[in-house]
């Protein structure tokens, strides 16, 4: 008897030192070709297994994908015990983003596993869907906690804890750029920037209403031009991600036929390069605009706030940064490119303001990351409050990174 629970306790140690395996590597490659461009077969290979062995442990991808899901919000639950430890609602939030690039340190040395992006998350159906969701809204709740003691509107809470958490899973992309020695550096001017925001201690004055009319003009001109193809593929695609956007959704949304959808694009990577393409235009334009303003500040809030009225409009949204990983790689280095040259724009506008005075003493790349990725979070805010819009973005989600922190009354 002894020896037979001997036994089966090995076996239990090895069915899950196993799974463990099989879950690192599929995070990886996930989070490198996406979800649909990974195959059972790629994962079983990465772990010296046949395909069939894999399917013993997950039937389906789908299975794998929804674990992989799971286990990375146990990794994010595991930072959010830690930081509720905390006192004040700024050490709370600190923890939390300092802790974020000790795991991103150990995950690069490859002491801990790495957490799957959430990117295609939404691509995923029926109860899988359902278990995913009920557990990340289970950890946003927590972390809406630490920000309830200095935001008592519910809109505003809501709004900012969404912002912290895009951020938050925005990160992986800026360390890219870092070694991990640098990453407590790093870290500590995301947290200056989350809590104190970039503008001087007085900013000059924006003309509201002349942003009001920049971007009805854009809202206007993109609703005039024959892109709702590529508008509505765009809505799509940031909704259920990448996998979850097939030919048949975007084709049935817009009341086409297949034959139809091939009129449009020769295959689905082509499709999601071109909405990267209407999203940079857009962009750039707004930021080319913008730049005629007198200062760094005002460049900077006038680029923001009409994307984030545009985002919201019925022309919007743009598409979201996180489908370029679902992308073949032949397609990702153009369109990264132009994504890397917004990005400079907005660093550009920040060290203007650092010059003149209107914008405080900040790291402008990283600073210029957060704001990409305030822009970002505007596509999919609907999930977490439906209370904000074109009206009223401005002081309930970019006003409190931008000019106060997300701490701010």
């Amino acid at each position: 008897m002894a020896n037979s629970k001997i036994s089966k306790a090995k076996k239990t140690r090895k069915y899950e030192g196993r799974q463990e395996e099989i879950l690192r590597a599929a995070a990886r490659l996930f989070n490198r070709k996406g979800i649909k461009g990974t195959s059972l077969s790629e994962v079983a290979e990465a772990v010296g297994l046949v395909t069939n062995s894999v399917t013993y442990y997950y039937r389906r991808k789908d299975d794998l994908a929804a674990a992989c899901f799971l286990r990375s919000l146990d990794i994010y639950n595991a930072l959010v015990d830690r930081a509720e430890a905390e006192a004040s609602p700024q050490e709370k939030v600190s923890a939390l983003i300092y802790g974020f690039f000790v795991l991103l340190a150990e995950v690069a040395e490859g002491t801990q596993p790495e957490p799957v992006a959430f990117l295609e998350a939404r691509s995923l159906v029926g109860a899988q869907m359902e278990e995913v969701s009920r557990a990340y809204s289970a950890m946003f709740r927590r972390v809406r906690g630490f920000l309830a003691d200095a935001v008592d509107d519910r809109q505003m809470l809501n709004a900012r804890t969404h912002l912290l958490l895009s951020i938050l899973h925005s990160l992986r992309l800026l360390a890219v750029n870092y070694a991990p020695e640098d990453y407590p550096r790093v870290a500590g001017e995301v947290v200056d920037i989350v809590l104190r925001g970039i503008s001087s201690a007085n900013p000059p004055d924006i003309d509201n209403d002349g942003i009001s009319r920049a971007a009805d003009a854009f809202v206007r001109q993109a609703n005039e031009s024959s892109d709702s193809f590529l508008k509505t593929a765009t809505l799509l695609i940031n909704e259920q991600g990448y996998r979850g956007a097939s030919i048949e959704k975007i084709s049935a949304r817009l009341n086409l036929t297949k034959g139809a959808f091939y009129h449009h694009n020769e295959n689905k990577g082509d499709l999601v390069a071109d909405c990267f393409s209407r999203t940079f235009l857009i962009m750039q334009a707004v930021q080319q605009e913008a730049a005629g303003e007198r200062s760094g500040w005002a460049k900077l809030m006038r680029s923001v706030l009409v994307l984030a009225r545009f985002q919201l409009s019925d022309a919007g949204p743009l598409l979201r940064r996180t489908a370029l990983a679902a992308l073949p790689p032949a397609l990702r280095q153009d369109i990264q490119l132009n994504g890397s040259r917004i990005t400079n724009r907005f660093t550009g506008f920040i060290m203007d303001g650092i010059r003149d005075g209107s914008v405080r003493l900040v790291d402008p790349v990283i600073a210029a990351h957060a704001i990409n990725e305030l822009v970002n979070a505007l596509s999919d805010i609907h999930y977490w409050t439906r209370e904000v819009g074109p009206v009223n973005v401005d002081q309930v989600f970019a006003y409190p990174l931008l000019k106060r922190g997300i701490l701010s009354k």
